[in-house]
């Protein structure tokens, strides 16, 4: 005579029930995916190494809500490495006298202040401040982006994709920023002009590379429909664009 699970049930195989043996399985691995931190560190660094190669492999394996932390550390080191760009940055920007060494943005900063008066020194800046202030703002960017996506793809346009999903796919797309960030941290310690061509592109492969990855996600993973994709990436990028010009505004009132 047949014997059954007294939890759920189901028929048990061998004195065992599959089913509740299944649901414990995977309550595992979430409770290792969210709860762990080293996990999720090291998930992170295993979706860096595949994110130029292994793009779409990438996008399958990591934008669900069990790496919700991991989506959350990418986010915050996409932020702090911004950060440390700018004050690598200026650091140089302060410490040379070769203008050919110096982007244009940070040229057009160093003017700007000089016009308003007062020696290179008297403005050198805060460098832990810059580091705070623009990590900060980058990491406000980030999580603009996650909000902003969530309520166009799951709020109206129906997709399918949970907020968590959502902040996993952000910070999938923000790992070429991230590697952006660290290599021009590197290269504006060299001076040459052809260098300051090279961070230039670097950064705008960057940027725009993110958005490529976070098509891909929508494509892959919201079950929107393919026409929409576009639209929503570009509708993505405008949104956060205008919530950090106001932020912006209001910070420089």
């Amino acid at each position: 005579m047949a014997k059954f699970c007294t939890k759920c049930g189901a028929e048990l195989t061998d004195g065992k029930c599959p089913k509740c043996k299944e649901e414990k399985s995977v309550k595992k691995v979430e409770t290792t995916s969210n709860g762990d931190f080293v996990s999720s560190l090291k998930d992170c660094l295993t979706a860096l190494k595949k994110i130029v190669t292994k793009p779409i492999e990438v996008i399958e394996e990591f934008v669900t809500e069990n790496k919700f932390i991991s989506g959350v550390i990418m986010i915050v080191a996409a932020a702090l490495s911004t950060g440390l760009y700018k004050i690598a940055s200026l650091k140089h920007m302060y410490s040379t006298t070769d203008a050919s060494s110096v982007s244009m943005d940070d040229m057009a900063d160093l003017f700007t202040k000089a016009l308003s008066g007062g020696s290179l020194e008297k403005l050198k800046p805060n460098y832990f401040e810059e580091f705070f202030k623009t990590s900060l703002l980058s990491l406000v960017e980030y999580a603009a982006i996650a909000a902003v996506a969530y309520l166009l793809i799951s709020q109206i346009l129906k997709g399918t994709s949970t907020f968590k999903e959502m902040v996993s796919a952000v910070g999938i797309a923000l790992l070429v920023v991230l590697c952006a960030n660290l290599v021009n941290s590197l290269l504006v310690m060299f001076d040459g002009e052809i260098l300051v061509y090279i961070r230039s592109y670097i950064f705008q492969f960057g940027n725009l590379f993110k958005y490529l990855i976070l098509g891909g996600v929508l494509y892959k993973s919201s079950g929107i429909k393919k026409e929409q994709v576009i639209v929503s990436t570009a509708s993505i990028f405008i949104c956060a664009t205008v919530v950090m010009d106001i932020i912006n505004k209001v910070i420089n009132k």
